[in-house]
């Protein structure tokens, strides 16, 4: 209980398993939702066209670096009068289409920013991992 409280969204995502893999934390990450709702049409879909793999960075654990290794899934929509027919999976509080990085490490590594200066940001961002 107390590890699924440390990674993001831990309703929609369950932990397969961590480990340690040069110098960083590596958490993988696997969907736990049987039935996702097309963006465009709001359709429930069940029917799975493909998965992948997104590497992106989270808040650091101590001062270890945090990866995320999610098994991202993209969705046939079904809807006849939808212009989308493939769709990704969604997760927009916790992750953006093309993200890097989760929201709440971006939103540290913003608020570092205009606290110090530049360069102090920076050293504190890799001294965070």
């Amino acid at each position: 209980m107390l590890l699924e409280s440390l990674w993001p969204a831990p309703a929609a995502w369950r932990s397969s398993r961590m480990a340690l893999e040069q110098e960083r934390l590596v958490l993988y990450l696997e969907p736990v939702r049987t039935v996702v709702v097309c963006p465009v049409c709001g359709t429930d879909s069940r029917r799975l066209h493909r998965r992948y793999e997104r590497r992106p960075w989270d808040v650091p654990w101590g001062r270890w670096p945090v990866q995320l290794r999610i098994h991202a899934r993209r969705f046939f929509c079904d809807h006849p009068a939808c212009p989308r027919r493939i769709f990704v999976e969604p997760c927009p509080a916790v992750l953006a289409r093309d993200a890097r990085q989760t929201e709440r490490w971006r939103q540290v590594l913003l608020a570092l920013a205009p606290s110090t200066s530049a360069e102090m940001a920076a050293r504190m961002a890799r001294w965070m991992g």
